[in-house]
């Protein structure tokens, strides 16, 4: 009895003592949760390079974002519908389009040095910037 009382106070303070680091580090990030997001910013990075070159314009950008949004709508009500055939059909036609979108992206990337070598660079920053935190521990 003693034992788990000792225990769970210690974890108790333990808790209270790295609560301001964490706090810490959510303050850093704007309170967003952590996750892996080199892929989105290096797409980030491609689209700005695209529209900096004129090679496609936000208009464009911002009618993708609309039509997917809209397939993951549709997506949703075919799950919510119960329409198990309609809803893989779907999903297989959005995945298909996501492949041939990815193959376009890749393909210009290959063509650009300049924007491959700048996603080489935000690459290494991202590793370095990973290793540092993890030989801090």
């Amino acid at each position: 009895m003693k034992q788990s009382l000792i225990v769970g106070l210690c974890g108790v303070y333990l808790a209270m003592l790295l609560a301001p680091t964490v706090m810490a580090d959510d303050c850093e990030r704007g309170g967003k949760q952590r996750g892996h997001h080199g892929k989105m910013q290096q797409r980030q990075l491609v689209l700005q390079y695209m529209v900096e070159a004129g090679d496609i314009t936000q208009a464009e950008i911002d009618e993708r974002v609309a039509a997917r949004k809209v397939l993951r709508e549709e997506l949703a009500a075919l799950r919510e519908a119960g329409d198990d055939q309609g809803f893989e059909e779907k999903k297989a036609a959005m995945k298909a389009s996501m492949r041939e979108l990815r193959a376009e992206t890749k393909a210009y990337v290959e063509s650009h040095e300049d924007l491959k070598s700048l996603l080489e660079e935000q690459r290494k920053a991202k590793r370095s910037k990973h290793r540092g935190h993890h030989d801090k521990d």
